[in-house]
């Protein structure tokens, strides 16, 4: 669920130490009176400096989503920050992607409910959460939504919870571990 790719670009600027706006031109500070284009120009060297080549991040960030717009609109927007030798992207529904024996991170910011009725965004979040039973164990799921009752059809106990705000929705980014079995399993054989 990889929308407009926000999550991924975000993800690859921090894992390569790629500073914000590295691309722009011009900022409104660069008219102050006693701006000092040395300095920033040293700035921006020492910046770009720490810059990342990808064999120095072993991981892979990946933006997958069903709807072919969503990855059409992600590759365009992950190619204007010039990030697409970092950021994989694929359309592939949630039930058909899988930790392949890896540890993983997922993040997801599924749709909240205002353009998909509500039967059908129940529906939407029984999948992921049948999904991430299914195909995901080991991982840790992090998942951004203002509607608790979508969040509470995923069938999934949260280990963590925070309140944030995405625009002016209140919202709740919640962490899920996924387990191999059941967690009363996990916790008996942690206990033995």
């Amino acid at each position: 669920m990889c929308g407009s790719g926000t999550i991924a670009i975000e993800a690859a600027m921090l894992a390569y130490s790629i500073p914000a706006q590295i691309k722009r031109a011009e900022f409104g500070f660069m008219r102050w009176r006693d701006f000092d284009l040395e300095l920033w120009e040293k700035v921006r060297a020492g910046a770009s400096a720490r810059i990342k080549n990808k064999n120095e991040f072993s991981y892979r960030i990946i933006a997958n989503d069903s709807s072919d717009d969503a990855v059409r609109n992600t590759q365009k927007n992950v190619k204007n920050v010039g990030l697409d030798k970092f950021i994989e992207t694929g359309q592939k529904s949630i039930e058909y992607n899988t930790t392949e024996g890896a540890a993983m991170h997922v993040i997801m910011n599924p749709p909240y409910g205002e353009r998909l009725d509500k039967n059908n965004v129940e529906i939407l979040y029984k999948k992921i959460g049948t999904a991430l039973k299914r195909n995901f164990a080991g991982a840790q799921v992090w998942i951004l939504s203002c509607n608790q009752l979508a969040i509470n059809n995923i069938g999934l106990h949260h280990k963590q919870r925070f309140h944030l705000k995405n625009g002016a929705m209140e919202c709740k980014f919640m962490q899920f571990e996924i387990y191999e079995g059941s967690i009363k399993a996990k916790f008996r054989e942690n206990i033995e």
